[in-house]
Formats: C-alpha cells, structure tokens, sequence
C-alpha cells in the first residue's frame, strides 16, 4: 500500500533532519574546542604568573635593601649611634616604623646593645667586632619565627670607615602581604612552608583544600594542575620562592580561577539552545517558501527591488536569481543601481571634502587667534617686569635701610619688615612673569623619573607636613624619559605646591602617580588630592594667564606648567570634583617631534 507524502513535507523534513544533526555536531565540537582553549589559556596565564612572580619578589628584595640601606645613611641614625644615645634612636625608629608599611626596624650597635623600635627597653646582645668583615657586608634571608615567616635585610652602619652598628628591617609575609601582591599579579597567591600555609589571598574553603593538597604533593614534580572547589575549577601554578635561613623551602601558589570557562560553557549551550530553535522555525518558513511560491516570490521582490530603486534607495539590491531571463534582468538593475550609487558618493564626498575644508579654516583661525593673544600677554608681562623690577628694588633697600633705624619690638621696624616681605613676593611674581614671557633655553637629554620627582617631594615634604600633609608616592623611579629635566621639576613643584596650599586646615592627601604608556608611546603623570576642588566655571579659565582662585595667587603657576609641556609636545588634563579633589594628568611622548 502506498502511502502519499508530500514534496513539502520531504523538504521540510529533509531540512530539520540536516539541520539538527549540524546543530548538535556544532555544539559539540564548539563546547570541547572552548574547553581546550581555555584550560589552554588558564595555563598558559599561570606559566606567566609563575614569572612574573620571580620578577615581583627581586624587586621586593631589592626594594626593602635599598631601603635598609637609605636609613642606615640617615645622619639623624648615624649621629644616635655614634653618640651612644639609644632612647632617642629607639624612638626615631618608631617614628620609621609608622610612617612605613615595615613590621618592625632593629639596630645591634657594635658595642653590645640593641634598639628595636617595638620594645621600650634596650637590650643587651653581643659585641660586633669590626675585625670581622662579615659585618660589614649586607644581608637579605627568609626567617622562619615562631610568630611567622619573615623577609629580613641586615646592613652596616658605618661612619668614616668605623663600624657603628647594624640595622636590621623585616617585612612580615601575612595574609596582608600576599593579598598587596595578589592584586598586582592579578591572581591567588599562597605561600607555604613545610606542612602549613602561612599566608594566602584565597578564601578560607580553598585555602584549607589547598593546603591538605600541599601535604600530600609536597615531593611531586607536578607544577601546574587543576583543582576543584565546590562547583568552581582553578588552574594552580607551584614554583620555590626561596629558601628560607634554616634551609627550608617556600612554596608560592598561584591560583587562576576557571569559573569563567564554566560560564561561558554553560552560556554556549544556552546560546546553542536558542539559534538551533530559531534556526528550525527559518528553515520550517524556508521550506514552505520553496516549495510554494519560490517563483512568484522571485518576481515579487525583482518588481519590489526596482520600485525601491526607483524611488531613490540606491543601496537596495535584488541579487542573483540564477542563470535565466529574470536572473539577467535582476543583474541589469543591480548594475545601473552600482552606477548611481557611485556618482552620488562622488557628489556628497565634493560636499564633505568642502564642509571639512572650511571648519579647519575656522579651527586655524582660532589658533592663530589664541597664539597670537598668549603672544601679547608675553610681550605685556616683560614690559612690565622689567618697568617694576627696578623700583621694587629700589623699595627694598629702602626698607631694610628703614628697618635697621629702629630697634627690636619696635611696631615701626615691624612695618619695615612688611614692606620687604611685600617686596620679595612681588619680585617672585617678577621672575614668573619674565619665566612666561622668556622662557630659558631648553636641554632635553634622556632622564629618568626618579631624577626629577624625588627631587620636588624633597623639597616641599617640609611644607606638606607643616600643613598636615601626606605625600604618597606611586611610581617607579626608573621609568625613563627623553625631556628638560629642569622644566620638568618646575612643572611638578607648581602642581604639588599648589595641592597643598589648596587642602583645608585639617590636611589632607596628595598621590602622584606614573607609569608607562606604551600603546599611547609615552609616559603618564598623575599629581591627585583630596583638598576641595575647582569650582565647574572656573576649570575652563586655570590655564589662562594671570588667572587665579587665590587672594595672594599670581596665576601663572598652571600656565607655566602647560607651556612647559606643550614644549615637549605633551597634554595637560585636569579633572576636578567640588568636595571631592583635583587629579592633574601629564602625558610626555618618548621623543620630542622636531
């Protein structure tokens, strides 16, 4: 008995059978190769880690050497010691202490005495000998204490070739310490010894895991291996950090979670899900089409297609229809339309090249405008220096002669002395002026950052903390830069001087930040604070000459600072927040352009 079956239904069916076997073949395939790829990944990110950590622990050491070694020079330590005097020098190393992240800083003074910052009484301990050259050599070690694991620097105190003593700093390794480097590898670390895993910046569950899997590995050769916690995978990386002084090894742990690869499995497959379901409903409605109307659909969209184009809608387009009479026709409508459309582009970019023309003409001019107005500021500010210079100084010596005719406490010696106060400050503001009009002959030669900031902190670190002012320091110092040092320096000192004299009586906070740039091919400095801000309408004017928010300002501090960097051919960028703080933003290119 035969059975009828439709040509619809065979197509219909015939499609759906094809299409669902592609479906689940792609889903498949599409789901093991994202697992591969990123599991792939995952080790690859903790091969770099492992890397990145050999790299991050040197400059750890190095950095906590130097810094043992900067206040082993400190005069103020060296004279305590030499003088005998241990409470004081107990106290100035508390004062260390606090103002650094450092656990705790100890100095053995050659005659058999010891000053520790935490503990208020001195200690006996034995006497240094200064035959022995030992100790004289410095020292970097891990050691295992009974309160923790411990990264220890030892250098010699030493003045004029006499062996005063040694200081000792240590920086503890807690979970505090691993977390500070967890967000700078961008991954968990853990740090174990022998059986037990001191410190760690994974949550407690995984950490207690991890740490019964550390028992039981502590011989394998294994290095990289995965990890199941809960519902959620890590990719783990094993590497020696060090050995510690009684020879024991540490371990560091880095960890890279793969709840992103169990995200993105688990949205293929709902994504798969969703296309194979619309994908049935296209090819149920394709099918229909074609066995039904595939003819009368044809000349319907060739007479649509040419009434659109008709109508001006040169981008419609009909397409193939196949090797016969209405497949060439649809061709020759296809063509003609091409040839209007590329007549018409021609048209509109005539309009574009003539519009772009003239807003550039509008932009030249409002340049040569502004130069031409910073030109006649500059000339005006010479004029006048050089016009007030003279007579200021003449009013100087005036008032000094006047203050020496009267004796101390005298009200009118006081006046005198108010009058050459007066008289400095404008013979400061002189200097500027002459400084924005005549700029000095510029050196660029290659730098590096610490050469120019360390330098300006220095210098204003007195009037910071006089204001109650704390200067936080971000950077590295041997990031290089190819620029005018000395401008430079008077850039970030007009910045940072005026940070400070903006904080409120109360004090405040200022961070300069740099890093490097390489995408953008230069280097970036970033001066911020927390004092008040600058008011919306007057941050459009601060660069202007002469413009200032301050009583006693001279508003040449930030026009300096920008035609110093447009010297070497950077950006200034201020962004500022009322109540909340001010962030200046300096962008220096590699090499200056000629």
């Amino acid at each position: 008995m035969n059975f009828y079956v439709s040509l619809r239904f065979k197509v219909i069916l015939l499609l759906l059978l094809l299409l669902g076997g592609l479906s689940l073949t792609s889903n498949e395939n599409s789901i093991k190769l994202i697992r591969e790829k990123m599991r792939e990944m995952f080790q690859q990110r903790v091969l770099a880690v492992k890397d990145s950590v050999k790299t991050y622990w040197e400059n750890e050491k190095n950095a906590l050497l130097n810094l043992a070694m900067l206040y082993s020079e400190n005069e103020r330590i060296v004279l305590l010691c030499s003088e005998g005097l241990e409470h004081l020098l107990q106290q100035e190393l508390s004062h260390l202490t606090a103002r650094t992240m450092i656990y705790d800083i100890s100095v053995v003074l050659a005659r058999g005495k010891r000053v520790d910052s935490f503990a208020k009484n001195i200690q006996e301990s034995p006497v240094l000998s200064r035959e022995d050259t030992n100790n004289y050599l410095s020292r970097v070690a891990l050691i295992c204490e009974s309160d923790g694991v411990f990264l220890t620097v030892s250098v010699p105190i030493i003045k004029y070739g006499e062996l005063l003593g040694r200081l000792l700093l240590r920086q503890k390794l807690n979970d505090a310490y691993v977390t500070k480097m967890a967000g700078y590898l961008q991954a968990d670390i853990s740090l174990a010894v022998k059986e037990n895993i001191f410190a760690s910046s994974m949550r407690n569950e995984i950490r207690e895991e991890l740490a019964q899997h550390h028992y039981v590995s502590q011989n394998t050769k294994d290095t990289i291996w995965s990890l199941l916690s809960g519902k959620i995978a890590y990719s783990l990386g094993r590497e020696v950090l060090e050995t510690t002084s009684e020879g024991n090894s540490v371990y560091i742990y880095t960890a890279v979670s793969e709840e992103k690869m169990q995200s993105l499995i688990t949205e293929a497959n709902a994504g798969h899900f969703y296309v194979s379901f619309w994908t049935f409903i296209a090819a149920l409605i394709i099918a229909v089409i074609f066995t039904e109307r595939v003819l009368l659909a044809r000349i319907k969209n060739l007479q649509k297609s040419a009434g659109i184009i008709a109508g001006g809608n040169l981008d419609s387009r009909i397409g193939s229809l196949h090797n016969d009479e209405l497949g060439s026709l649809a061709d020759s409508f296809d063509k003609m339309a091409d040839s209007l459309r590329e007549h018409r582009e021609k048209v509109k970019e005539y309009i574009a090249s003539i519009e772009n023309m003239a807003t550039q003409r509008k932009i030249t001019e409002m340049q040569l405008y502004h130069a031409d107005k910073l030109s006649s500021v500059g000339k005006l500010a010479a004029g006048v220096a050089h016009e007030i210079k003279n007579p200021l100084a003449s009013i100087k010596t005036l008032g000094q002669l006047i203050k020496e005719e009267f004796p101390e406490g005298d009200s009118r010696r006081e006046y005198a002395e108010v009058i050459v106060s007066e008289v400095d400050r404008l013979n400061s503001v002189v200097v500027q002026l002459l400084k924005f009009a005549r700029p000095e002959e510029s050196c660029f030669r290659d730098t590096v950052l610490g050469e120019i900031i360390a330098p300006v902190l220095a210098l204003v670190n007195h009037e910071a903390e006089r204001n109650k002012v704390e200067l936080k320091r971000c950077y590295d110092e041997k990031i290089s830069l190819f620029a005018d040092a000395e401008k430079l320096k008077q850039v970030m000192l007009n910045l940072i001087i005026n940070a400070v004299q903006a904080m409120p009586e109360t004090g405040g906070k200022i961070e300069v930040q740099a890093y490097d740039d390489s995408e953008k091919g230069g280097i970036i400095i970033n001066v911020k604070d927390d004092a008040g801000g600058i008011p919306a309408e007057a941050l459009d004017r601060i660069f202007e000459p002469f413009f200032t928010t301050r009583q006693r300002g001279t508003g040449l501090g930030l026009a300096i600072v920008k035609k110093i960097i447009d010297l070497h051919n950077g950006t200034v960028e201020v962004q500022s927040e009322v109540g909340v703080g001010t962030s200046v933003r300096l962008f220096l290119p590699y090499k200056k352009r000629e």
